[in-house]
């Protein structure tokens, strides 16, 4: 005759399950997983902390909540926290998800459609010296530099939708190749040695475009 096994141990074996699972998924790495890494953390004792992660391409807003859950649970003693999120070669935050009592998430740059928008740029008639995006939020756009009958120019596309074109003036600078350009800011755009556009102002460096092959 066989035995019966209780039921209590039945759902306790159950219980034990869905627990472990539940335990499992709240503590996968986000951050890892979506190849995320922090770069800098400040605190101000126990009222806040602050994040800067870097990521590799665009998240969504529901791979931003994950990695700002997994941060909340490994800091629980800090009442705020503020967490940036760059992209690759940028010094402005694309998105934040800021803990200031209850989870604010907040996407400044553009989207991985967006983006793909942009770089559908068409190629205008010339010699083609280089095509780049500028990923960096506020200013994202697709750049491309060509020479017509002599004279050097700059095709842009921004993020909503509008394209505009500039003269440029060639020179040189470090053996490094520069176009100039009219503006109020004393902007000037340099081709890196890693074939990278740079955009400079008075300031200083701006913001960095990678090449689109």
């Amino acid at each position: 005759m066989k035995k019966l096994i209780p039921l209590i141990l039945i759902c306790s074996v159950m219980l034990m399950i869905t627990s472990c699972n539940e335990k499992s998924s709240l503590e996968e790495n986000y951050i890892e997983k979506y190849n995320g890494k922090i770069i800098k953390t400040e605190t101000l004792k126990s009222i806040k902390k602050t994040f800067n992660i870097q990521i590799p391409e665009q998240l969504n807003e529901i791979q931003l909540k994950e990695i700002a859950t997994q941060i909340k649970r490994e800091n629980t003693k800090y009442e705020q926290l503020f967490i940036f999120y760059f992209l690759p070669d940028t010094n402005v935050a694309w998105a934040t998800t800021h803990y200031n009592i209850n989870l604010e998430i907040n996407i400044h740059g553009a989207d991985k459609d967006e983006e793909k928008a942009m770089k559908s740029l068409d190629l205008p008639t010339g010699n083609i010296l280089g095509k780049w995006f500028d990923n960096s939020p506020y200013i994202e756009r697709s750049i491309i530099i060509y020479e017509d009958n002599d004279i050097y120019k700059m095709k842009v596309k921004y993020k909503d939708g509008s394209v505009g074109e500039e003269d440029l003036r060639k020179s040189n600078k470090n053996g490094l190749i520069q176009f100039d350009y009219n503006n109020d800011f004393g902007e000037y755009l340099l081709i890196q040695k890693n074939d990278k556009l740079a955009l400079y102002g008075k300031n200083g460096l701006i913001s960095v475009s990678n090449k689109i092959k």
